[in-house]
């Protein structure tokens, strides 16, 4: 099962994508602003999709500077220096290869 994660500046949507790569689930909330608060609510919603079946991948998005897992500058929350990576490692196994231009 793949996991994307579309955080917006109002709204975040969390899907799951079936092995032909069609939307199986999508949920959409309000995004907190709060980092920690984000992190709680986008991990409860992967784990509600994911019901117990095992994740090949979670991908998040964020509106903003992203280097090595570190959310270096989200204007839209504040945030300034996030550890990202090291925040959703806390509820899920995290790979450290990530894709870079």
């Amino acid at each position: 099962m793949i996991i994307t994660v579309d955080t917006g500046g109002t709204k975040t949507l969390v899907a799951s994508f079936d092995e032909e790569k069609n939307p199986k689930h999508i949920i959409k909330f309000p995004t907190p602003k709060n980092v920690n608060q984000y992190i709680q609510r986008v991990a409860d919603q992967i784990h509600l999709i994911a019901n117990d079946k095992p994740i090949d991948a979670i991908s998040v998005a964020l509106p903003g500077v992203v280097k090595d897992g570190v959310a270096v500058w989200c204007q839209n929350f504040g945030w300034n220096n996030q550890p990202i990576r090291e925040l959703f490692s806390e509820h899920f196994p995290i790979a450290t290869n990530i894709y870079r231009q």
